[in-house]
């Protein structure tokens, strides 16, 4: 398993056929398993959540405070939560305990001038620095630092041309296991994985899709699954993803495809099983 960052994945076109070549041996038959937002995508639908508030979680998981003692720290009327000397967290785990499962806080939170104000108060209690930053002689970073960095990583976004807010990194390895005959597993607890498939295959009803656990999702989550599936603009989709009686509608939560000639997984009777 490897942990990657999607702000590389967005400036490096190679970076996940670079990974994929350092582990992979030669003559194996890859099987690959991606998760989607934050990943692939550069936005989240079940969170609501768009590339801004992505890039900004996504950099605060990157960032780190580091108390110089132990002290409890406040936000607005949110709860206090208590930072400890020589335990060092990330500054998008202490917005999650802030939020304290609030989700309408937590969504409304990621905008720049709050990430900007959160660095600016915690400065007085200790070092935020990249989580890979090691050593005395590597400066904190400075909300100053922080606003330039996102400013230069959203640049970026904008002069990326890429489908449906997904990474150029994510159409460049697609490429990779076609050619090699290998296969892909993409997975989420979010509702994006048919966008993902959609724009990156021919005929999205040759990919199997499994739901898990339906029974046991929200009224809006079953809402908004269903509602991908509805043909958005018949004329630029190369199917229709509807469903007739007696069979099942395909899931968003896991999405697989093989090689150019290998389709066997999609069969219909197995899709009526899901």
């Amino acid at each position: 398993m490897v942990q990657v960052n999607i702000l590389d994945a967005m400036s490096n076109p190679e970076y996940f056929t670079d990974i994929i070549k350092r582990y992979a041996q030669v003559g194996e038959k890859l099987i690959i398993y991606m998760d989607v937002n934050g990943t692939i995508l550069w936005d989240d639908t079940i969170m609501c959540l768009g590339q801004e508030e992505v890039l900004l979680s996504t950099m605060f998981g990157c960032i780190e405070v580091r108390p110089w003692a132990s002290f409890a720290f406040a936000w607005d009327t949110q709860r206090t939560v208590r930072l400890e000397l020589g335990k060092p967290k990330t500054l998008k785990q202490l917005v999650h305990d802030l939020a304290n499962g609030d989700m309408r806080f937590y969504r409304s939170f990621w905008s720049s001038a709050s990430c900007v104000r959160l660095l600016s108060e915690l400065a007085a209690f200790g070092e935020t620095r990249w989580t890979s930053s090691h050593g005395p002689d590597q400066p904190p970073l400075s909300p100053e630092g922080f606003s330039d960095l996102f400013c230069s990583y959203m640049e970026e976004m904008e002069r990326q041309v890429v489908s449906q807010g997904m990474t150029a990194s994510w159409f460049k390895c697609l490429a990779m296991l076609r050619e090699g005959g290998h296969s892909v597993v993409i997975q989420s607890f979010g509702m994006d994985t048919h966008r993902v498939v959609r724009n990156s295959v021919d005929n999205e009803r040759k990919v199997l899709h499994i739901a898990v656990n339906i029974e046991l999702w929200s009224e809006r989550d079953t809402k908004m699954f269903a509602e991908q599936f509805l043909p958005a603009d018949s004329a630029k989709r190369s199917s229709k993803a509807t469903t007739a009686p007696g069979q099942c509608l395909p899931s968003s939560l896991w999405g697989s495809w093989h090689g150019p000639l290998d389709w066997s997984c999609c069969r219909e009777e197995e899709l009526r099983r899901c």
